[in-house]
């Protein structure tokens, strides 16, 4: 299995070029550089394997089933894809390939250059984290004079969202130790590919309740199949919310994932580096992009 990192480089190279008639993109990130990769996560060769190669594969193949379709190649969001064909059977690959890509490029816009300066990366690396002390890049949770310098720059969205959020990060989690503690331990769970989601409820009762979902292969936390889903909730009254809860559940609000697909790592960290990738992609998140995703609507 652990020719993941090999097979995507070869069909994304062997992958036929976008259709003059173009169906679904391959979007342009701002926030990642094909040259310098993303510092303290992934090198350049990393990345163009993770995030260039990958999704051009996805999206080539994505367009190559759907061009014959009037209504599929009407669409040109993975997204709308992925939800109109999740519940029939016959379009399993459809939906597979139009999940992943949304999947991929939810993750990679969320990141950015690590707020560690002397983070590396490989599997070679001697340093061991202690997770219940070091916490470079906390979410919105705590008082901005209890923070870091990520406080201080300036806001996408008012400073309100960020408060919402950051109240329901302290209700649902406790802490900055436990929510990181708890996403990348339910992530370095996850045997095989899949990714960690932090979701936040739809339900208007329950709007600010957050929760790290697990997905496996190209699984959404938008769920069709009762199988899909593994979930937890860590916080003060130590709830736990299991697959069956989320079932009741008509939608939940995805606000991050963690790929732990091996292609997102092995380039980078070896068959034995997940855990260090975790670590390290911690302290590239972008809390501005969560805060955007965040819904204050009841």
């Amino acid at each position: 299995m652990f020719r993941t990192a090999r097979v995507v480089a070869r069909q994304a190279k062997a992958a036929p070029k976008s259709f003059s008639r173009s169906l679904v993109q391959v979007p342009l990130l701002s926030n990642v550089s094909k040259d310098e990769g993303i510092k303290g996560l992934y090198s350049p060769k990393g990345l163009d394997v993770a995030w260039f190669q990958y999704q051009a594969y996805l999206v080539d193949r994505l367009n190559q089933l759907i061009k014959d379709d009037p209504t599929l190649s009407s669409m040109q969001s993975p997204f709308q894809i992925a939800e109109a064909t999740k519940s029939i059977p016959e379009l399993a690959e459809i939906n597979h390939y139009a999940s992943q890509a949304y999947n991929n490029e939810f993750f990679f816009s969320a990141l950015k250059d690590s707020v560690n300066p002397d983070a590396t990366f490989g599997s070679g690396n001697p340093r061991k984290v202690d997770i219940t002390t070091e916490i470079r890049n906390p979410p919105p949770m705590v008082e901005p004079s209890e923070s870091n310098d990520y406080y201080s720059s300036s806001a996408s969205r008012s400073s309100s969202s960020r408060d919402a959020l950051a109240s329901s990060m302290k209700d649902s989690f406790d802490s900055a130790v436990s929510f990181r503690e708890l996403l990348i331990n339910r992530a370095n769970a996850i045997f095989g590919n899949g990714h960690a989601w932090l979701v936040q409820s739809a339900e208007g009762s329950r709007r600010s309740d957050l929760f790290v979902v697990n997905t496996y292969n190209a699984g959404t936390p938008f769920p069709k199949h009762d199988d899909e889903l593994g979930a937890a909730k860590s916080g003060s009254s130590g709830m736990v919310m299991d697959v069956n809860d989320f079932t009741r559940s008509p939608k939940l609000i995805p606000l991050l994932n963690v790929s732990v697909w091996q292609h997102s790592y092995l380039v980078d960290y070896g068959v034995a580096g997940k855990r260090q990738y975790l670590e390290n992609l911690f302290d590239c998140i972008d809390w501005e992009v969560v805060v955007n995703r965040f819904s204050r609507e009841k």
